[in-house]
């Protein structure tokens, strides 16, 4: 009986491919187009890792990226920066001015110089015999000889009223003063306070001026012996302040 040529067929290919195995595995090769399409073990589990975990977003890439970049690089201190984070006022000198001053009822003027506090934008004049300032922890202070040592002092205490810095000054230095202080203005219409200390040995005192919601505190001190050059040192800076246009 003959068999099915289907049969036949399926023997035949059987045959053949039963032949190709043996020829592989004495070889010690297999075939191209069969490696090229099964996947590795490696690369299956790489896939399944890609379908499974969500991209990254770019803007976590782009911070990881420039913080790679940055790596290794010298870190710096802000300029002017403090430990708590304040920034001091810094000081810039400006030009040489004429200082109007009136002695024995007649007008006198006097060499000065212009300085800006940054970055307040406010600014002052003081005269030049007054020497060269320092700054240290927000306070310029100038410094000379009047018969004895005088001085004079500009600090900014920021984000306060004319009110407040007035009580603060009473409460540091209760019972110090000669009266409540008095209300001021500038001659480029700043509002300010006044008030004299109650000490005779010396001619000593403090005026505040309100500007952009701050106020500049000027404090000056001499012996009594200088009171009259004093007192016009005082006038003239006092008439210069004013803020930046």
């Amino acid at each position: 009986m003959r068999k099915p040529r289907w049969s036949q067929l399926l023997t035949a290919v059987t045959t053949v491919v039963l032949a190709t195995l043996l020829i592989a595995g004495c070889t010690g090769k297999s075939d191209p187009e069969e490696t090229a399409v099964q996947p590795t073990p490696g690369a299956a589990g790489t896939a399944q890792q890609q379908e499974e975990e969500p991209p990254v977003p770019t803007g976590i890439v782009n911070q990881a990226n420039e913080t790679m970049k940055n790596e290794g690089a010298e870190e710096t201190e802000p300029v002017h920066q403090t430990p708590d984070d304040t920034v001091r006022p810094v000081l810039v000198k400006g030009d040489i001015v004429q200082l109007e001053t009136s002695v024995e009822h007649e007008t006198v003027s006097f060499e000065g110089r212009e300085y800006e506090l940054e970055p307040y934008g406010l600014s002052f004049a003081i005269r030049t015999t007054m020497g060269e300032p320092s700054v240290e922890g927000g306070t310029v202070t100038f410094t000379t000889d009047l018969s004895g040592e005088a001085t004079v002092t500009y600090e900014v205490l920021e984000h306060t009223t004319l009110d407040e810095a007035a009580a603060k000054e009473l409460q540091q230095h209760e019972r110090a003063f000669n009266d409540e202080f008095i209300d001021i203005a500038s001659e480029n219409g700043l509002k300010g306070k006044q008030n004299q200390y109650a000490d005779s040995d010396v001619f000593s005192g403090v005026i505040f001026y309100a500007f952009d919601q701050h106020i500049v505190r000027i404090g000056y001190r001499s012996d009594m012996a200088a009171v009259d050059a004093m007192a016009r040192i005082i006038n003239e800076t006092m008439a210069s302040v004013k803020t930046r246009d």
